[in-house]
C-alpha cells in the first residue's frame, strides 16, 4: 500500500552522495501498471497481455520544489483483451523486466480496465518526491537542490554528477530546504566544516535500509577566543564553504560550545534517509 521508492535506488542514490559509486544514467523512464501493490523490494503483479505495454515518460517532468508531476497526459495503449483490477503504478528505466526501479505507489481509485478502455494518467495528477518528512530523531531530510537533481536524473535525463564531497556544517538557527537560513559559527572563532571522506567516512553495510550513517566520529577544533553558542541544527554540503546544501537536520540533543570546548560527534551521530 501507499507509495515510496524501490529499495534499489535508494541504495544507489545515497551511494552516489555519500560513498564511493557513481550513479548509473537513466537515459529514458518508463510507467507500467500493476494489479496487486507494489513495495519497496520490486514490482506487484504486472498487466500482461491484451495489448499491454509500459508507456514511454522520460524527459515529461514538471520539477519544481522537490517534486516532478506528469507535463502531459499519460496514455496507455488500448486494451484489447481485459487487463483485470489495476491497483498501482511503478517507473522503471526499461521497458521490460524489473531492474532500474525508481518510484511506485497505489492508485487512489483502483479499477479494472475492461476490452477497450484506454487507460490515461492526466496531466499532472502523477506526482513524485523524495524527501521525507518526520520529527524528533526520525527527521532527516534531502534538500531541494538535491530533490531536483535526483528527479531530474532518473525522470528526465539531466545527468547529476557525483558531489565533489561531503562536508557536515552546524547551525545555530534552522535551515530550510533550499540551504538557506542556516547560520554557521564565524570561521574568526576557528570555526570550519568537516569533511566526510565518501570512501570510507559514511556506513556502507545499510544496504537496503535507504539509509546512511556517519562510519567515525566528526571532531571540531576548540571555539576560540569566543564560543559558537547553542547548536541545534546541522547541514551536508558538497563544498568547505559555499556549495550546495545535500541534506539537513536537526540534532537529538542540543550542543553549547563554549570558548574551549571541541564538538564531538559518535559514530551513527549523523544520519540520512530516503523513502
Amino acid at each position: 500500500m501507499g507509495w515510496g521508492m524501490f529499495d534499489a535506488l535508494e541504495d544507489q542514490l545515497l551511494s552516489h552522495i555519500f560513498e564511493e559509486t557513481t550513479l548509473g544514467a537513466y537515459s529514458t523512464a518508463y510507467i507500467g501498471l500493476c494489479t496487486t501493490d507494489c513495495s519497496e523490494a520490486g514490482i506487484g503483479t504486472e498487466v500482461s497481455g491484451g495489448g499491454y505495454a509500459r508507456v514511454s515518460v522520460g524527459g515529461d517532468w514538471t520539477v519544481t520544489d522537490g517534486v516532478a508531476t506528469n507535463t502531459n497526459t499519460i496514455r496507455f495503449p488500448e486494451a484489447t483483451a481485459p487487463w483485470g483490477n489495476v491497483q498501482s503504478w511503478f517507473i522503471t528505466r526499461d521497458a521490460t523486466g524489473q531492474t532500474g526501479r525508481s518510484w511506485y505507489a497505489t492508485l487512489g481509485t483502483p479499477g479494472p480496465v475492461n476490452t477497450g478502455r484506454i487507460f490515461e494518467i492526466p496531466a499532472g495528477e502523477l506526482s513524485i518526491h523524495t524527501y521525507e518528512i518526520g520529527g524528533g530523531s526520525n527527521h532527516r531530510a534531502s534538500s531541494s537542490y538535491t530533490d531536483a537533481s535526483i528527479l531530474n536524473h532518473v525522470l528526465n535525463n539531466v545527468t547529476w554528477a557525483k558531489p565533489p564531497g561531503t562536508y557536515v556544517a552546524l547551525s545555530t538557527t534552522n535551515p530550510t530546504r533550499d540551504g538557506s537560513g542556516i547560520t554557521e559559527p564565524s570561521v574568526a572563532n576557528n570555526y570550519t566544516r568537516q569533511q566526510v571522506l565518501q570512501v570510507t567516512g559514511w556506513n556502507s553495510s545499510l544496504a537496503g535500509t535507504g539509509l546512511v550513517k556517519n562510519a567515525a566520529p566528526i571532531e571540531w577544533l576548540p571555539a576560540e577566543p569566543s564560543g559558537w553558542g547553542t547548536i541545534n541544527w546541522y547541514g551536508i554540503f558538497d563544498a568547505a564553504s559555499g556549495g550546495n546544501m545535500l541534506w539537513w537536520s536537526w540534532l537529538n540533543s542540543s550542543v553549547v560550545v563554549g570558548i574551549g570546548d571541541a564538538p564531538y560527534f559518535a559514530v551513527d551521530a549523523f544520519s540520512m534517509a530516503l523513502t
